[in-house]
């Protein structure tokens, strides 16, 4: 068996005396822009989208702080490697520090979020190491709330461990540097005639010093393996809800014309006095023609799952991309003339079938819907070298595929 590491260390990579910046276009445009710069405005879930959202990427405060919680010592074999890393703080250690660290007094940094502070575009470049913790705050106008209306906060990444205050108060704690995760800060907000209200972030990230998913990165960079980053890279944004709204929405469509529907309801008005909820689903062609029209009931839990069916579906293909558009309405039983809407998503769907099937011959082959379908693959690492693993805008993403797609025909 091949070992990896002993492979590694005997590879003879020559020393990096110094390092030169690199940078693209798109992260170009953003360092020009300085502090108004859009950054990343596109609305970060496609499948759920509401008429209003507000994004808080942009330049927020930014601080380092020392642990205040002790690193587990280190083994007698760690101990007697000279340079060898510290240890890091398991998961429920972690959650615990970043929910009881005391803020710093100042915020002495500037930083462009999403960007991590390992990233140039972050304005930071600064390395978290596994000893610190990092701390983000900013200011944001609360809009008009009605007394049946939510306020939901989007965090689409934080890596690793975080806290979430909301003028002060511990919202919510995390745990995924890969994972999206939502807070409703209703209750911790103050009336929008007062102070603006303030978002902070207390992240603890150990890199290769944890056990945590980390993908390539390291804290000593080289050869193979990546710049470590931390912190928020990924959207930061919020949108007002209904009190009972759609969570989620999820439509897988088949080759065969079958679309399963499966949904998920926030029910905080909804009781057992109250009528239950159904979802009027419409689905439209390029040609804005109904494909699909049905009203869909929601169990007493506010869950769907469910199947229609489409005939002759135009199918999607990478050659022949095609989406279908709907419009989800979410609203409660009642008499038709008086149905009370309760909230409404924009989304899409695509009819396709992936499978792993014999050919003629026999053989396993990729099929895409009944097809056998030849898959020329190429690895992308992801890493930007302005941005690291954000992409420094959507239009950067569109030219990495469309590049791709020129090479390999």
């Amino acid at each position: 068996m091949l070992d990896v590491k002993r492979a590694l260390k005997a590879a003879q990579v020559p020393a990096r005396t110094h390092t030169l910046p690199l940078s693209t276009p798109w992260g170009e445009a953003i360092a020009a822009a300085g502090d108004d710069a859009p950054i990343l405005p596109e609305h970060p879930r496609p499948t759920m989208r509401r008429s209003a959202y507000t994004m808080l990427n942009g330049m927020w405060e930014c601080a380092f702080s020392p642990l205040h919680v002790p690193l587990p010592a280190q083994n007698a074999r760690d101990a007697r490697v000279a340079g060898a890393r510290p240890r890091a703080l398991n998961d429920d250690e972690a959650l615990h520090a970043v929910s009881t660290a005391t803020p710093p007094l100042t915020f002495g940094n500037r930083i462009r979020v999403p960007f991590s502070p390992e990233a140039p575009l972050s304005g930071v470049n600064r390395v978290l190491q596994p000893n610190e913790l990092l701390w983000y705050r900013r200011n944001f106008e609360l809009p008009a709330l009605a007394p049946t209306e939510r306020l939901i906060l989007h965090f689409e990444a934080v890596d690793w461990v975080c806290a979430v205050y909301v003028n002060g108060q511990l919202a919510k704690t995390h745990r995924g540097g890969y994972l999206p995760f939502d807070i409703d800060a209703t209750p911790y907000l103050c009336p929008a005639s007062e102070a603006p209200t303030e978002l902070m972030l207390c992240v603890y990230d150990p890199s290769d010093a944890g056990v945590q998913p980390r993908g390539k990165q390291s804290l000593t960079p080289g050869g193979i393996w990546y710049t470590a980053q931390s912190g928020i890279w990924q959207s930061v944004w919020y949108e007002v809800v209904p009190a009972t709204h759609l969570t989620s929405l999820s439509l897988m469509g088949s080759a065969d014309g079958s679309l399963t529907v499966d949904a998920q309801a926030a029910c905080a008005e909804i009781s057992e006095q109250t009528p239950g909820l159904h979802l009027e689903l419409t689905m439209l062609d390029h040609a804005g023609a109904a494909i699909i029209q049905a009203t869909l009931p929601l169990d007493e839990r506010g869950k769907l799952h469910t199947a229609l069916t489409v005939d002759n579906p135009h199918l999607w293909s990478p050659s022949d991309p095609y989406l279908y558009q709907v419009k989800a309405v979410l609203r409660t039983h009642a008499a038709e003339d008086s149905a009370r809407t309760r909230d409404i998503i924009e989304s899409y769907c695509a009819f396709r079938t992936v499978s792993i099937e014999r050919d003629a011959q026999s053989v396993p082959r990729f099929f895409l819907n009944g097809e056998p379908f030849f898959v020329k693959g190429i690895l992308d690492q992801g890493y930007w070298p302005d941005g690291l693993m954000t992409a420094p805008s959507d239009e950067a993403l569109v030219y990495d595929i469309t590049a791709m797609n020129a090479h390999v025909r």
